[in-house]
């Protein structure tokens, strides 16, 4: 395993998925930790008008799906389970598609009304899947022997999911030449590199996805290649000798510089999370880098890694992100009804848009101190980020004072 040199700043090189994807400057992404961590320096610049962003869209197609059935969910009526788990289709559409004979679990096909067990899983056929379009600009900005480090644009899913299969970051490294393995089904398969067209070494390599990141949120994604770099990764996420810092636009303006909010965090339903004392353990750092008179730009620093822990914290702070449709200032009313039947949910229909758009948080930076990695976001991404008409107050971060260590 190839570890960088602490006395040499390895060089850049970007591979754009697509024409539209932004040109890499060339400054470092990888380089080594420095002795003291800086704050970043916010120097602001004019506004410049947001470039008009390539779409990817793809054409639709019939899909069988499988769907597990956890203990707690068994013995439930296939039409309400089907709703809580895949919120993004309404209850009438589901009893739709159960009357056309395209749910099955094992041998049987379901109607409504009908119980599910736990086994075998379920089979949702889908004749004409329609996935949502995401943008054009997935971009691979450093590789190595050892891992892939992407910039992964917003609202894109990380792997495919729910209304998410092409239009997913693995899926799209896959059309790279990047097969994404799930240890979980496929634990022994070697999978081949980036072809060298794409200026990697060929060979036999394992892509192993090493944290996640929300559909809404930009920013980096790490892939690590060898067994050994991602064990020593997943070790340091493990034990907590990781920093991951973002930036969120927030709504109002926080009279605190800095905060630390420990509120612990449990699912509410379906893709819901909340903020309650049975939840896990869950901490994030807050500080404030400028401020506005009804917004502000913060630095975020995660200390655990729950599902939406910025976005919930920043609401129970009582400053949430700014575009947040789920749990932002203008949220739907599911973020604060109970477990309630969908077909009480006036805002779940056939294509709801609460996970649709893009919010205001963007993953810029993570440090491994005890391996010596840090991996920071280029100053072009970060611009294109605060191009956004909501953002553009803070527009031009640069960070000066990091990239230069």
């Amino acid at each position: 395993m190839t570890i960088p040199s602490t006395s040499a700043i390895p060089s850049t090189s970007a591979i754009p998925f697509a024409p539209s994807a932004l040109i890499i400057p060339e400054i470092p992404t990888v380089f080594p930790i420095p002795t003291a961590l800086p704050i970043p320096t916010i120097p602001f610049v004019p506004t410049i008008p947001a470039p008009s962003r390539k779409v990817r869209v793809v054409g639709s197609y019939s899909r069988h799906l499988s769907c597990r059935i956890r203990n707690h969910e068994q013995n439930r009526k296939i039409e309400s389970f089907l709703s809580d788990r895949f919120p993004f289709r309404s209850r009438k559409e589901w009893v739709r598609r159960l009357a056309a004979g395209w749910i099955s679990q094992g041998n049987r096909t379901l109607s409504i009304g009908d119980r599910i067990k736990c086994q075998p899983a379920l089979t949702l056929f889908h004749p004409e899947h329609y996935e949502p379009s995401v943008p054009d600009e997935v971009s691979v900005l450093r590789t190595s022997n050892d891992f892939l480090l992407v910039y992964k644009p917003a609202p894109m899913p990380v792997h495919p999911g729910g209304r998410y299969n092409k239009n997913t970051l693995t899926s799209i490294l896959h059309e790279l030449g990047v097969s994404y393995l799930n240890p979980k089904r496929n634990k022994n398969t070697c999978i081949e590199r980036i072809s060298d067209n794409c200026s990697v070494k060929s060979g036999p390599a394992v892509l192993r996805l090493l944290h996640r990141l929300d559909s809404v949120t930009s920013g980096l994604v790490l892939f690590g290649l060898t067994h050994n770099f991602s064990r020593m990764v997943q070790l340091a996420f493990s034990d907590g000798d990781v920093e991951k810092f973002y930036l969120a636009v927030v709504s109002g303006s926080p009279v605190d510089n800095h905060v630390v909010i420990d509120a612990p965090i449990k699912r509410k339903n379906g893709y819901i999370f909340e903020c309650s004392p049975e939840g896990k353990p869950s901490v994030t750092d807050f500080q404030v880098l400028k401020r506005l008179d009804t917004s502000a730009l913060i630095l975020c620093r995660p200390q655990t890694g729950r599902t939406h822990q910025i976005r919930l914290h920043l609401r129970e702070w009582g400053y949430p992100i700014i575009d947040d449709a789920v749990y932002g200032p203008d949220s739907a009313p599911i973020c604060d009804l109970p477990d309630a039947p969908a077909t009480n949910r006036p805002n779940l229909q056939m294509d709801i848009p609460m996970q649709n758009r893009a919010i205001s948080l963007l993953h810029y930076r993570m440090r491994f101190p005890g391996i010596g990695f840090e991996f920071l976001l280029p100053n072009d991404y970060i611009h294109s980020f605060f191009n956004d008409s909501d953002r553009s107050a803070f527009h031009g971060p640069l960070f000066s004072n990091v990239t230069k260590e």
